[in-house]
């Protein structure tokens, strides 16, 4: 009893892994097709053949890649002798017999086989047995069994029923089409399919339409090529001996073959077809019409007359460029497709192991392919949109481990986790930036322990650009730490790094002051740039000074500094003719030489030593300038005794001066370049604004973002109608009251004045 149950289980189990494995199979076999269907690096071409996009680029490296080609390409093999075609049973598949012309060359004859030759189906060149050798690809046949004429005498209609007479034997099965032309015809392979589609069904004898008056008929002229149908071919050949007798002596070939299949098939060559065999007589320059994407060029399938070797291969680049920029634009669209699925796909799952497995397993031997356009996409200029002053550009916002600082609020920083799409969009591109550090050092491991330097740039349209100086530890060994610079760009559903710009902490900063009178705050300026430089000697001080009792002053507090720190570097510039910010700054950065880097600073300034790696990392010469915004303290007599007035950067001690553009580490060759700033702009602003916009028209990056270690200490300053333009005027008066204070203890300082003094609140009509 007991094996006979043994026994039916085991048959029971049996059936059902033999069930299992069935449906196993079925299920991989369904993924695998939905998968190749997914793959957006293969392509079927219009014939039905799989071919890889790559292949394009092969096809445009056969030619130079400009519009005037060389008579012959280079490395040709050569070929006298007729090989065999391959098996082919390709819908709508094309063979093309290529015949000498009135002028043919053997130079000829191989380019048109070295250019279209290269990727239509089958090509048969028919030559004479007395014809050089020419240089042809492989597989393409050329055939000396026929006594044709020699070259520059083009066959009669006798000579071209033998050949397709020929072509019916040899051919017949491998091909739907076959097409008539000589060497000078370009034949544009790419619109065969829409060629063929806009056909109908009848139509079997195709060409350029032309009138045969004497007879009264039409046939396909020679001029553009002559296309066959297969049941037309059949037809022809079935008539051989009729068409001999019906075709007059006098008659060329075209005429014959139009006269015989007039004959045979009560029919003439199908008309309304000239935009698909264009005859190019304008001989306009292709490089005028390469990017019309309406031009008649684009969609013809015959181009005639081809007067020359150069513009076989110009015509031939212009078409394969065509083609190359559909193949990328459906390649680059599948592609990004299927890199947002992968990545959306973890969000949507519990198991993001599974989803990582199955991506990679859609990829398979595609990997190398996505790992190149990552490449590319790696070095794409982030910057979509190119402002033109400064009221559209962007701002980037700075961050670190904890805080946001963004000028956009009154506030000047925000706590990151307080927000949580905030803390979840840093997670994500940390992660990133994390994964590129360990892709770069595996084996070993990394984790982010620091955000040391942190920018990013929200765009609405198009994702979250970030630059993070991060401390990254070994995961075993968390004293060894590694310091770097990773670019993320977060689009809405996927990312990629950019390559830092440079990483030189020994580059040589030249830190350019202008003074217009020595007062106190220029020796307290001093006295702060000993001490940054005691920590970091790679700075300079170039100090432009006008008045001559004001060298005298700072010469002698340089000589005390000295003492203490005998190799700081200070040089004194003497400036010449009146006093403007924009006459100093320029004729400091006249002292430096092209590749010197610069800090375009003013004497107010309280400069944080962490602030000199940012200027460093944010410049690249000819590519990047950085516009740090400073924060600016109010007037310590208006400042809130709150608590929080505590902390250096607060809304009671001062703002982000978003409005203010003087701070600027920037190349000296790079400031020459955009034209510098406007000298004979005088007085009180608009200089600064004026070179930033200059800047932006140019194709240099700009990376402004809030600064932490820039702080702008307040000073009385003076608005004089008298020295002042208007408008300038106005912007110093602006400047001051932005300046006081914030509104909140200004606001209380209002109400104490009406308090203590009544009568003020009607005098000046303040409200209530």
């Amino acid at each position: 009893m007991f094996g006979r149950l043994f026994r039916g289980r085991l048959i029971f189990l049996l059936f059902g892994i033999g069930i299992g494995a069935f449906l196993g199979s079925s299920i991989t076999y369904t993924l695998s097709a939905a998968c190749n269907e997914l793959r957006p690096y293969h392509k079927r071409d219009m014939f039905g053949t799989e071919t890889r996009i790559i292949d394009m680029k092969d096809i445009l490296n056969k030619t130079e890649k400009r519009q005037d080609f060389p008579a012959h390409p280079s490395a040709l093999p050569s070929s006298g002798s007729s090989s065999s075609f391959p098996s082919s049973t390709i819908e709508n598949s094309l063979t093309i017999a290529l015949l000498p012309s009135e002028d043919s060359t053997p130079d000829s004859i191989s380019a048109a086989a070295n250019t279209w030759g290269r990727i239509v189906s089958q090509l048969v060149i028919f030559v004479d047995d007395s014809t050089e050798t020419l240089s042809v690809p492989p597989g393409v046949m050329v055939n000396r069994q026929f006594k044709l004429p020699k070259l520059n005498n083009h066959p009669t209609t006798l000579e071209m029923l033998q050949i397709l007479r020929y072509l019916h034997e040899s051919v017949y099965n491998a091909s739907e089409w076959f097409l008539l032309a000589s060497d000078k015809v370009y034949i544009n392979y790419y619109s065969f399919q829409n060629f063929l589609d806009s056909l109908p069904p009848e139509a079997s004898y195709v060409g350029a339409s032309s009138l045969e008056i004497s007879d009264a008929f039409t046939y396909c002229s020679k001029k553009g090529g002559v296309l066959l149908s297969k049941k037309a071919l059949k037809k022809l050949i079935t008539s051989y001996e009729e068409c001999i007798k019906w075709a007059p002596a006098i008659y060329s070939w075209d005429k014959g073959l139009g006269k015989c299949y007039a004959e045979v098939m009560t029919g003439g060559c199908h008309p309304g077809l000239e935009t698909f065999f264009l005859q190019d007589d304008t001989r306009i320059p292709l490089v005028e019409i390469l990017n019309k994407e309406d031009s008649l060029l684009t969609n013809a399938f015959s181009l005639y007359p081809i007067s020359s070797v150069e513009r076989m291969y110009s015509v031939h680049y212009y078409y394969a460029t065509i083609e190359y920029k559909k193949y990328s634009l459906k390649a680059d669209t599948a592609g990004n497709m299927m890199m947002e699925a992968c990545q959306e796909l973890p969000n949507a799952l519990l198991d993001e192991d599974i989803v990582q497995i199955g991506c990679d397993l859609v990829r398979g031997d595609d990997q190398s392919i996505l790992d190149s356009q990552k490449n590319l996409i790696k070095y794409r200029r982030t910057t979509r949109y190119r402002p033109i002053n400064h009221y559209q550009y962007r701002n980037w916002r700075y961050f670190d481990t904890n805080n946001l600082y963004n000028d956009e609020t009154t506030e000047p920083h925000h706590h990151v986790g307080l927000f949580k799409y905030l803390s979840r969009e840093f997670r994500r591109a940390t992660d990133q930036a994390t994964k590129e550090i360990n892709k770069k050092y595996a084996p070993k491991r990394y984790k982010l322990r620091t955000i040391i330097n942190g920018f990013v740039k929200n765009d609405p349209i198009f994702g979250n650009d970030y630059i993070i100086d991060g401390k990254f530890v070994d995961v075993k060994h968390t004293s060894a730490a590694l310091y770097e610079r990773v670019r993320i760009f977060q689009p809405i559903q996927n990312g990629y790094t950019v390559k830092p710009s440079k990483n030189d902490a020994s580059e040589l900063i030249n830190i350019v002051v202008p003074i217009s009178d020595v007062t106190q705050r220029c020796y307290d300026y001093l006295e702060m740039f000993e001490k940054i430089y005691s920590r970091d000697d790679k700075l300079r001080l170039v100090l432009v000074i006008f008045g001559k009792n004001d060298v005298h002053d700072i010469e002698e507090k340089i000589n005390e500094i000295r003492q203490t720190t005998p190799k700081v570097n200070i040089v004194i510039v003497k400036g010449k003719g009146n006093f403007s910010r924009a006459q100093a700054l320029d004729q400091g950065m006249m002292t430096l030489e092209k590749n010197d880097l610069a800090f375009l600073c003013d004497v107010d300034m309280e400069v944080n030593i962490t602030f000199f790696d940012r200027c460093r990392k944010n410049t690249n010469q000819g590519k990047m300038v950085y516009y740090p915004e400073v924060f600016k303290m109010y007037n310590s007599r208006f400042l809130n005794p709150d608590k929080n007035a505590r902390r250096k950067h607060s809304r009671f001690r001062g703002h982000w001066g978003g409005y203010a553009f003087g701070m600027l580490c920037i190349y000296k060759s790079d400031y020459t370049k955009v034209g510098g700033l406007n000298t004979k702009m005088m007085g009180w602003g608009g200089e600064d604004v004026d070179l930033f916009q200059k800047v932006l028209k140019s194709r240099i990056e700009v990376l402004r973002a809030p600064d932490v270690g820039l702080i702008h200490r307040w000073h009385k300053r003076s608005c004089s109608k008298a020295s002042l333009t208007e408008n300038n005027y106005k912007q110093c008066l602006s400047s001051r009251a932005e300046a006081l204070g914030d509104k909140r203890p200004l606001g209380h300082f209002l109400y104490l004045l009406q308090d203590m003094y009544p009568d003020l609140k009607q005098k000046l009509q303040i409200p209530v």
